[in-house]
């Protein structure tokens, strides 16, 4: 209770101080935290290949055998797609119609066959055993015996190493099985840690609400005392149906394994200088990540071809045989010969040197410079500044969110947690803090959460940025314009109208989830669940390798609706939106724009060059360029009044960054100061070199709207008097608006463009 008034206190007086410096930091470490999948995850499925694991039941289009394998692909290909050495799988079979495990010699265990031992499995060992997953032509082979031959399987290559061990039984319930030991084996599988689950071909579920009739005596003793002996070692009974029906419905969640990505001290104050710091072991684990699908590999055609070649000169199988046709990168630096370009000596690896850009230098910088100027830091986590739950602004978490936990197997540490925690809920406050996870790491600024449930308490961070990382930008406000004198307009062709605010409005009340189904309280029913929503892509990419280890050759098989539910619009909504819908189109003015024409010049297209008559071009070949040397032409940066074309087109040439930019919008401005001091032709030029080179980089919409703007000033006289003079030496030499009969690109048709330049 002290330690908690403590930092409780502390936090209070921290509150509103975001920044503490000149502290020095110190580190620690501690061992992890204790881990739910620690460990490995073997599986040993145990399948029935009799012959009557080859009929069709129940009007399948394929055999039984076929269909169970469905299940035991999906789970195979998911430990497959983790690439992770603890995901391994082993296959038993029985009913076989030879014999091959370790108690073979006794009669008991006669036709049971290990088809795989227990490995990592790859697509190799799927196509083996795909090919070895056969129906037999014998009834003989003992369910019950073969569950025992797993037991023992799992047991020798587990030994006393943790992990989840599974044991799953498929079967028709068709065969001939001895249930005279059972009670022995759940006991053996219950002290070993073993999950059974017992998946039956076309068994009866109540729950499910499945029941086959005209069912068999022995296959009805089968399935009796099956689910009687997954009583006794608390197994899982299932048919196997709802086991097919939950892939297609749902897919199978990836189980993540908690690695820690901090083990270190969280500090409160300056324990070197004071002795009230606060110290508290913690580790910090990932909570919620960004899922990926799985990358792709370069790949090598002819590589591929030889290996084949070579393998079949071995008489080996193509088909299990290891691939040996990966692409490996080699980077080789060379300085090219200046006489000749082609040739040139390579530079080895150990001279070269970094080199960053600075703008378009590239500074160089030794191994050695590198250390003098490296930031020395110590592992740690430092509580800085605490800040008010409200003032923390949402935007500014640029990560993925961890969770941070005591030490484990220290209470004193937990304790010390679990007061840091209360502090900032009964605060309503966050901690920022100064995260560096090993030693000479860059440091890192995190902002951390109170998380309080009734059996666990944890702080969440997520990244937030240093204040140096900050940008602020302006932007135009979106219910005004500005025009270049400065004129503040509410109504403009880029504002929308009333009608159009009506018409959005509707259109976007129209897409309301919360108002389409209710349920019998009537009460909104959530259409669209998180939980029921899963990444398509990753989805589908995952089950096109598992297909494609499995059937080399055939076609992916279709998306399962579940996946593709929500990539659709839920009919009910579509309709409801269809006439808000239309009306928004009219208000707007909606109109297709056509596609833009490919291969269109750009500014700095080369044009094409073409001799004029007489010209001698031996004459011109050996006449020595005139070039002015780079340092007797100054830069232009700013458009004058004297010479607009000049300065313009200078700035235009500039290959430096936001300089275009700056050319269009000097000149929008330095326009309107030439007219008003009647340099009429000077005008002119400068809006037609305005007008040239905004089309030449497909930019009309720019002086479209310069032009918008400039006849309403011209007009009203802001422009030293009457100046409508102008207006018409402007339209006469065809300075006026770009229409679409002119450029594609332009929003301006014909009979607005006309309609415009009309005199006031």
């Amino acid at each position: 209770m002290g330690l908690f008034i403590y930092i409780y206190i502390y936090v209070r007086q921290g509150l509103g101080f975001l920044e503490f410096l000149g502290l020095n930091f110190s580190s620690a470490s501690g061992p992890v935290l204790d881990r739910t999948l620690a460990g490995m995850d073997v599986t040993v499925f145990v399948i029935d290949v009799g012959p009557s694991m080859g009929e069709k039941g129940n009007g399948r289009s394929l055999s039984n055998l076929d269909w169970s394998l469905k299940y035991v692909w999906d789970k195979i290909g998911a430990k497959m797609l983790t690439g992770r050495k603890g995901e391994v799988a082993g296959v038993v079979g029985f009913r076989t119609d030879g014999t091959d495990n370790v108690l073979g010699k006794d009669d008991a265990y006669k036709h049971i066959t290990v088809l795989s031992p227990i490995v990592q499995m790859s697509t190799p060992n799927i196509q083996q055993l795909k090919a070895s997953l056969i129906p037999s032509n014998t009834d003989e082979g003992d369910a019950i015996s073969a569950l025992v031959i797993g037991i023992d399987m799992i047991g020798n290559y587990c030994g006393t190493r943790r992990g989840k061990k599974e044991l799953i039984l498929i079967t028709d319930g068709k065969g001939v099985n001895d249930f005279d030991s059972v009670s022995s084996i759940a006991g053996q599988i219950d002290n070993s840690g073993i999950e059974l689950s017992v998946l039956g071909i076309d068994f009866d579920d109540e729950e499910y609400g499945f029941k086959e009739e005209d069912k068999d005596e022995n296959r009805r003793q089968n399935e009796e005392e099956l689910l009687d002996f997954c009583g006794q070692c608390s197994g899982r009974y299932a048919t196997m149906k709802e086991v097919i029906d939950s892939i297609a419905a749902m897919p199978r969640l990836k189980q993540v394994k908690p690695t820690p990505t901090f083990r270190g001290i969280l500090t409160i104050g300056d324990p070197e200088n004071y002795n009230d710091a606060v110290q508290i072991s913690v580790e910090r684990y990932p909570l919620i990540k960004i899922a990926k699908p799985p990358s792709a590999s370069n790949y090598s055609v002819p590589a591929e071809l030889m290996d084949a070649h070579t393998t079949q000169q071995n008489g080996q199988d193509s088909a299990y045989r290891k691939p040996t046709y990966g692409v490996k990168f080699e980077r080789t630096y060379i300085v090219q010969d200046e006489e000749n370009a082609e040739l040139g000596e390579e530079v080895p690896q150990a001279e070269l040197e970094r080199g960053y850009t600075y703008g378009r230098t590239v500074i160089p910088l030794s191994k050695a410079d590198e250390d003098i100027i490296h930031f020395e830091t110590k592992q740690g986590l430092d509580i800085l500044g605490f800040v008010k739950t409200d003032r923390y602004e949402r935007f500014l978490s640029m990560s993925e969110t961890s969770l941070i936990v005591g030490q484990k197997a220290n209470e004193k540490a937990s304790i010390a947690l679990s007061s840091l925690i209360h502090s900032l809920h009964e605060c309503e406050a966050y901690a920022l803090g100064r995260l560096v996870k090993k030693d000479g790491k860059p440091p890192t600024l995190i902002l951390m959460a109170p998380k309080i449930e009734p059996d666990f308490e944890c702080l969440i961070d997520v990244e937030v940025p240093f204040t140096e990382d900050l940008r602020h930008y302006n932007f135009a406000p979106l219910d005004r314009v500005t025009t270049i004198k400065g004129k503040v307009l509410d109504k403009h062709r880029n504002l929308p109208t009333e009608e159009m605010d009506a018409a959005m409005s509707a259109f976007v009340d129209s897409m309301d989830l919360t108002t389409v189904d209710y349920d019998p309280t009537g009460g909104p029913v959530d259409l669209i669940k998180p939980e029921d929503t899963y990444n398509a892509v990753i989805y589908r990419i995952n089950q096109a390798l598992i297909h494609r280890a499995v059937h080399p050759g055939a076609k992916p098989p279709p998306i399962p609706e579940s996946i593709m539910k929500y990539s659709k619009p839920i009919p009910k909504i579509a309709n409801r939106m269809e006439a808000p819908l239309k009306a928004l189109e009219r208000a707007c003015d909606i109109k297709r724009i056509p596609p833009r024409v490919i291969g269109k010049r750009r500014r700095d297209a080369e044009p094409e060059l073409k001799p004029a008559p007489g010209l001698d071009l031996e004459d011109l070949l050996f006449q020595k360029p005139k070039v002015e040397p780079p340092s007797t032409r100054p830069e232009v940066t700013t458009i004058s009044q004297e010479n607009p074309v000049r300065d313009f087109e200078a700035m235009m040439r500039s290959e430096k960054p936001g300089v275009l930019e700056k050319a269009f919008a000097q000149m929008r401005a330095i326009v309107p100061t030439v007219i008003a001091a009647g340099e009429d032709d000077k005008a002119l030029n400068a809006l037609r070199t305005f007008r040239k080179n905004a089309e030449e980089l497909e930019e009309v919409g720019l002086y479209n709207d310069f032009i918008h703007e400039l006849k309403p000033a011209i007009f009203r006289g802001e422009l030293g008097g009457d100046r409508s003079s102008f207006w018409g030496k402007l339209v006469d030499a065809r300075l006026g608006l770009v229409s679409k009969f002119e450029r594609k690109d332009s929003s301006i048709s014909v009979e607005e463009a006309e309609q415009f330049h009309k005199s006031n």
